[in-house]
């Protein structure tokens, strides 16, 4: 799903920037300029339709559907495994977080304002919901009661 929408997302960047070197780069606009400054079709097929595929794809297949509803639940480093943690903790004030949201500073000193709980699976208990790695989690069994 990513590399679908990022596909679309890069093809209407190239027709972008296509239009625009050809349009601000020549000093007299020639055929091939005319041909895209004149003729809207070009706009419809690489710029609105890649965006309308898009838009309609995340409506109908949104991927947050397929992902835990406990946010503090997370895959092991082994793949298979799912843990449930603390969740994100962010030890600095709001306003530091506003100001400073992927903690550069703290990045920079060596000493991060969160923990990387993810690192330590053993530390944290096993999931009881199921392990949606393994297509048993209660995603799966959303889809199975929806389906059948």
């Amino acid at each position: 799903m990513l590399y679908g929408t990022s596909t679309l997302v890069t093809i209407r960047c190239v027709a972008r920037a296509v239009e625009a070197f050809s349009v601000y780069t020549v000093s007299s606009c020639d055929s091939f300029c005319l041909v895209l400054l004149e003729h809207e079709w070009y706009l419809y097929v690489f710029e609105a339709a890649p965006m309308l595929l898009y838009t309609v794809w995340l409506n109908f297949m949104h991927p947050g559907y397929y992902l835990p509803r406990d946010r503090k639940q997370f895959l092991d480093l082994d793949g298979k495994t799912e843990r449930i943690g603390p969740g994100w903790v962010d030890k600095r004030s709001k306003w530091t977080t506003f100001l400073d949201p992927f903690d550069m500073q703290g990045r920079r000193d060596g000493k991060p304002n969160h923990e990387q709980y993810w690192l330590e699976g053993e530390r944290w208990p096993m999931s009881e919901t199921g392990c949606f790695a393994q297509e048993t989690g209660s995603n799966v069994e959303r889809e199975k009661r929806r389906s059948g």
